[in-house]
């Protein structure tokens, strides 16, 4: 998942003047509408820069909140509401009324569980999206964040989806990326069957985010790769022959139905943390 926001005809996103839901998308602009019935069209990457400032003021309150806390020694949970698992209210396309993602959520209990012998990982709130990302904190200062890989986790209005992602830059942009990082690791035949294998095993797909170079998604099968009614020879074949002109996201992810989410209570952050664990290898090969 792109820490650049995706906006989406039906999903709702926040701005200063409250929920509202993208009714039409036409190329930069779009058409939205508040909850009492006002709508108006205005440019994507005007309500993208709202929901960036949106975010990063809840993060610097958090941060404020958090360095005062220690300050005075409160005593733990004190400062918030105990983490005690996702419940039905979450699943939605909206930020409202949602804490899950904070730090003091399941993102910050998921980045304490995360294992790596190359990489401090913490965890970040996607901007008006009901998403969280996990990746180092040095990397996550450079300029080029946002074509980096990251792990990732996301409710809708029925899963909770959760993986590792990888954005593929588009042709114009010739700066190192951890895209062409993953296509040299998975060029390693070995690590392709590991990759096949660890996708049957955990039940995992893989598919574009965006939709913008191929539809549908990729499984394991009796140790090759499916999309739909297709076979794939080679997954890294597959990817270097993607159309080369479309910026995207590749997500090696797990879907979990909402019911069996909730049923886990805090015990999802151990599942989730778990397959990021799984993931790792790749992750520390290919992010730079």
């Amino acid at each position: 998942m792109s820490e650049t926001i995706v906006f989406k005809v039906g999903h709702k996103y926040e701005n200063v003047k409250g929920v509202y839901e993208v009714i039409d998308i036409k190329d930069e602009s779009m058409t939205i509408r508040w909850g009492n019935g006002e709508q108006v069209s205005t440019p994507k990457d005007l309500q993208r820069r709202i929901l960036e400032r949106i975010q990063f003021e809840k993060d610097r309150h958090e941060q404020l909140n958090n360095t005062a806390g220690s300050k005075t020694k409160k005593r733990a949970g004190s400062a918030g509401k105990v983490f005690t698992g996702l419940d039905n209210s979450d699943f939605k396309n909206s930020i409202s009324q949602t804490s899950w993602r904070n730090r003091t959520g399941l993102g910050g209990i998921v980045a304490k569980k995360i294992i790596s012998n190359k990489f401090n990982l913490n965890s970040w709130a996607v901007a008006g999206t009901p998403a969280v990302q996990w990746c180092d904190i040095k990397l996550r200062k450079q300029k080029d964040q946002k074509l980096q890989a990251n792990f990732y986790a996301q409710v809708d209005e029925n899963n909770l989806y959760y993986g590792l992602c990888i954005e593929r830059p588009d042709s114009s942009n010739n700066i190192k990326n951890d895209w062409d990082a993953f296509l040299s690791w998975l060029d390693n035949e070995q690590n392709e069957i590991w990759l096949n294998t660890i996708a049957s095993e955990n039940d995992l797909y893989i598919y574009d985010l965006n939709k913008k170079c191929f539809n549908d998604t990729i499984r394991s099968c009796n140790g090759k790769w499916k999309k739909e009614n297709e076979d794939i020879t080679s997954l890294c074949d597959f990817f270097k022959n993607l159309h080369q002109f479309n910026q995207t996201v590749i997500t090696i992810s797990k879907i979990d139905k909402k019911e069996d989410i909730i049923a886990q209570k805090e015990g999802i952050s151990d599942t989730i943390s778990s397959l990021f664990n799984t993931l790792m290898p790749v992750y520390e090969y290919i992010a730079s």
